[in-house]
């Protein structure tokens, strides 16, 4: 049996800066041909030295030399989520050790999963109360998303 997998996962990839560094992001997509989540970090160099050394030829122009030489490394990999229902908008966000958390609202809840769940497990679920909002909740969610 074919399982569907949730529209937003290549519809619309996470993407955010990297904390601390303005020259740098972290990225996840769904790689569907090896059914896995993806995590890069690309970042754009900042440290050429001004002066190159002897016998290589100096960029032509070195700002534009910075800001178009990105260096992307992968930073992780996991499971795809399964279990999002195809009319969710699918949130993902990425921790610094690579693990990405999918998550969404549904029946006054805010429901997430990690790419390093277990295979099977089902999604979390936080309810929503008067005291927190979506808003709260998904403010809350980012700042767990690093811890474990």
């Amino acid at each position: 049996m074919r399982r569907e997998l949730p529209p937003g996962l290549s519809r619309s990839p996470g993407i955010q800066a990297e904390p601390g560094r303005t020259e740098a992001s972290r990225g996840t997509f769904s790689d569907l041909a090896s059914r896995r989540q993806r995590v890069v970090r690309i970042h754009f160099l900042d440290d050429f030295v001004a002066t190159p050394p002897s016998g290589v030829p100096a960029p032509p122009d070195e700002p534009f030399w910075r800001s178009h030489s990105p260096v992307g490394r992968s930073a992780g990999a996991g499971r795809l989520p399964v279990g999002i229902p195809q009319s969710a908008e699918v949130e993902a966000r990425v921790s610094s050790e690579g693990v990405t958390t999918f998550s969404w609202f549904e029946d006054r809840s805010l429901r997430f999963v990690r790419s390093d769940d277990a295979e099977g497990a089902g999604a979390r679920r936080v309810a929503l109360r008067p005291d927190l909002s979506e808003e709260r909740a998904a403010s809350l969610l980012e700042r767990l998303a690093d811890r474990r």
